[in-house]
């Protein structure tokens, strides 16, 4: 038998009422920016706006979009496709910012690690948990989204594993939600 990790079951947190929480199997070699999407699918989110994931003690910062000739207080910030999730959520909680506007932060937890046995028929991604409605994307209308649907979440999480390295762009695989 064999145990080593093969991944990871992160808990992702949406820190708003109500409660939105999404538990996701992904891959240990799993970077930043597909984490991006996997969020954005997870939880509704349209991949309109900007984005940054923060180490727990915020000296690292992971950006979708990084400015070279930016001025920054500390270190600049990290192309997101440069940076790997589980070494520094190995060491603590992350957080991921959606929209710098309306700020919609969320807390990552590493909820547990999985070996190929804990896998079993386990799809890598898979959302195997979650409660709370997906929220629409202006904080000002105060409106909720669709209800959680493991099964919805999955079959875009299904979609999005065998796109290959478009996957980053999951608008333009038509995975987004298109709300009216």
């Amino acid at each position: 038998m064999n145990n080593f990790a093969a991944a990871m079951e992160l808990k992702i947190t949406l820190n708003e009422s109500p409660a939105t929480i999404r538990n996701i199997v992904v891959p240990l070699s799993i970077r930043y920016d597909q984490l991006h999407v996997l969020i954005q699918l997870a939880f509704g989110w349209t991949n309109s706006h900007l984005y940054a994931f923060y180490t727990e003690d915020r000296k690292k910062s992971y950006e979708g979009r990084v400015d070279e000739n930016g001025f920054y207080f500390g270190d600049p910030p990290i192309q997101a496709d440069k940076g790997y999730v589980f070494s520094d959520l190995n060491n603590g909680p992350l957080t991921y910012i959606y929209d710098f506007g309306d700020d919609w932060s969320h807390e990552i937890q590493l909820a547990k690690m999985l070996s190929f046995e804990d896998l079993q028929d386990t799809p890598i991604p898979s959302c195997v948990s979650g409660k709370g409605r997906e929220h629409k994307e202006d904080k000002m209308s105060g409106d909720l989204g669709r209800a959680y649907s493991k099964k919805r979440i999955n079959s875009q999480f299904e979609l999005w594993s065998h796109a290959g390295e478009q996957m980053i762009r999951a608008d333009d695989m038509g995975l987004m939600p298109k709300y009216d």
